[in-house]
């Protein structure tokens, strides 16, 4: 099947047309079966991520509300294994910011030292500890 000049200048011609012309009406390509709008957006996801873990991976906290830095969460670890509380048997479910008062946030000035604390989950075997690791004196406040 030939197409006239004047529907191809006319714009008339289409894809599916053009699919008709090589018999390939209510075929779908492979290109089509793949559903690759998850993959993209799971790739533009992880890429983001990984984008920030790079950047932020070696950045000190500017503000006391920043998320603790690979450097705090290796910190939290030695501080918990030289007070005897953990061995390297140990795992860490959960290790996040200690988030410091709200009067300390507001009073707070660019540049100012500030608070950090982290607040750990520690499994010991089938024992479950809860503690708060202060990452400026590099000790341990509460162990239960």
């Amino acid at each position: 099947m030939k197409h006239s000049q004047k529907q191809r200048a006319a714009g008339k011609l289409t894809f599916s047309s053009t699919r008709n012309q090589f018999g390939l009406l209510g075929q779908r390509s492979k290109l089509e079966q793949l559903d690759l709008l998850p993959l993209c957006f799971f790739f533009v996801g992880f890429l983001s991520f990984s984008m920030y873990t790079q950047a932020t991976a070696n950045t000190p906290p500017q503000h006391p509300l920043d998320p603790l830095t690979a450097q705090e969460y290796l910190s939290v670890q030695d501080i918990l294994n030289k007070a005897g509380h953990a061995d390297a048997a140990s795992r860490y479910p959960l290790i996040t910011l200690e988030e410091p008062a709200k009067a300390t946030v507001l009073t707070w000035q660019p540049g100012k030292p500030f608070p950090r604390r982290a607040g750990v989950v520690v499994k010991k075997g089938r024992r479950t500890f809860e503690a708060v690791v202060d990452l400026n004196q590099s000790t341990v406040l509460t162990w239960q």
